[in-house]
């Protein structure tokens, strides 16, 4: 009997209607565990009085410190009646009503997870394996969880995102001769003038969601036609005038048009990084010590070391990771700020260390054999012939260019803003919270590629592993 040297690409996968239903089940077991952690999650975090404060005027008073529009926060406007009809006339506090509109992130994350499981990445990776791997990898993360329990706007940046990505992307899909619907252009434009509503830093969603719109208002139209000209006019009114009406009335009212920081904040920073280690600070991993520690008590490690200098609380790579995969300050582990989820961090934080190394790698590789194939189609005499070439490669592959415009333009400016505002020693710009948007725009490029079924086969089995070790660190225990 002989053995192959290797296994062939001939090896059985999982059909496409086993893997589709494999993440139906692991959605509705993450739903699941979103609405118990909604029902029994009594955690507060550090800015709880700030939201309170922003809940109880539902988001419409532009001082200088709200510096985030106050999209999330309108739901106050009908909730607060409820409690006069249902409460006998109860008027809620601004704490009640910041707990009121945490219920609603699970809203949020299931109209997230519905839009890029059933939607998006159906439309952006055509082979069901890469899909599937993709799928079950943005449900293995367990941050959307601890996300969906925080009262913060980031939670409708992401759903935002895709719901106009949603709506965009059938309408590109369709015959490239037929003119688009304008209710379809008006309504990509309107949730990308609502997506302006949430945050600052969703502002390069907002233009690369405009452009998208123009992309889609050119199909059977001339450039500079009076149709065209009409729904630019209307697409830029549409995705500009929510965003910049509040950025207007912020800055006549209080005088002030960026960030505002607490007191004392902003003017110690300065003195913080004076021969501060940046090459430290944005290359160095610590692992053991994290197992050791998997939270931001992981500088206690080092006792004689001050939180400045401390080489574990100014390490970003090691932060992250323990973001991604863990909850390194303690939002959602536990008690205020105490480790109530030890050892089940320990093992996730040690098994996915390889997760993301890879998915970058995948997505790298996507990358390079786009522009090679890009160079190889582009070798024409003609100055005309090429730009016709160019305009068709670009106009086939829209929604990878979309999808990677706002990757790139909003991890740019979240890696911009994280390092002007940080304060060494205290690194609270690192959260996945900030970035959670952008997880699922890198998995639908990190997965364009291929898959064979062995590399299929292993993938799959070790993201379910790490899904169903991360299921204890996504879920919230009254008890811990």
């Amino acid at each position: 009997m002989t053995f192959p040297l290797r296994w062939k690409d001939s090896m059985p996968a999982a059909s496409p209607h086993a893997c589709r239903s494999l993440v139906v089940l692991l959605f509705v077991v993450k739903m699941v565990v979103t609405v118990w952690n909604g029902f029994v999650f009594d955690g507060t975090t550090y800015d709880t009085g700030q939201h309170a404060e922003r809940a109880e005027s539902a988001g419409l008073v532009p001082h200088a410190k709200a510096y985030n529009p106050p999209l999330y926060y309108f739901p106050v406007l009908v909730i607060r009646p409820l409690y006069a009809v249902f409460d006998d006339g109860h008027q809620p506090s601004g704490v009640e009503l910041v707990r009121d509109l945490a219920k609603l992130n699970i809203l949020y994350l299931g109209g997230l997870y519905a839009l890029w499981l059933f939607v998006l990445l159906p439309g952006l990776l055509p082979d069901y394996r890469g899909r599937t791997v993709a799928s079950v990898l943005l449900l293995a993360l367990p941050g959307f969880q601890r996300l969906a329990m925080a009262t913060t706007p980031d939670n409708l940046v992401g759903l935002l995102t895709a719901a106009a990505l949603a709506v965009w992307l059938p309408a590109f899909h369709a015959d490239h001769t037929r003119v688009v619907s304008w209710k379809r252009l008006a309504l990509v434009a309107l949730l990308a003038g609502l997506l302006g509503c949430t945050r600052p830093f969703a502002v390069p969603a907002v233009i690369v969601l405009w452009g998208a719109t123009l992309v889609l208002a050119l199909r059977g139209r001339r450039w500079l036609s009076r149709d065209f000209l009409a729904l630019s006019a209307l697409a830029t009114v549409l995705a500009a005038a929510p965003a910049g009406a509040w950025y207007t009335a912020r800055l006549v009212h209080s005088g002030v048009a960026g960030p505002v920081y607490p007191d004392g904040y902003a003017e110690r920073i300065p003195g913080h990084r004076k021969n501060y280690d940046y090459v430290h600070h944005y290359t160095s991993f610590y692992l053991l010590p994290l197992l050791r520690a998997p939270n931001r008590d992981m500088m206690r490690l080092l006792p004689d070391r001050p939180a400045l200098k401390n080489e574990y609380a100014n390490s970003v790579l090691t932060i992250f990771h323990s973001e991604i995969w863990g909850d390194h300050w303690l939002y959602f582990s536990g008690k205020k700020y105490h480790e109530g989820k030890l050892w089940p961090k320990r093992v996730l934080l040690a098994c996915a260390l390889p997760v993301m190394p890879l998915v970058w790698l995948r997505f790298f590789c996507g990358i390079g054999s786009v522009g090679v194939l890009a160079v190889r189609g582009f070798r024409v005499t003609k100055i005309a012939d090429a730009m016709r070439r160019a305009w068709q490669y670009l106009d086939a592959r829209a929604p990878q260019f979309v999808v990677f415009a706002l990757l790139l333009l909003g991890g740019a400016l979240y890696l911009y803003w994280a390092h002007s505002a940080f304060d060494p020693g205290r690194n609270t710009t690192t959260k996945f919270t900030y970035t959670a948007h952008l997880f699922p725009l890198l998995f639908g490029l990190a997965f364009r590629l291929p898959l064979s079924n062995r590399a299929f086969n292993a993938w799959l089995g070790y993201l379910l592993a790490i899904w169903a070790l991360a299921l204890p660190v996504a879920t919230w225990w009254p008890a811990w």
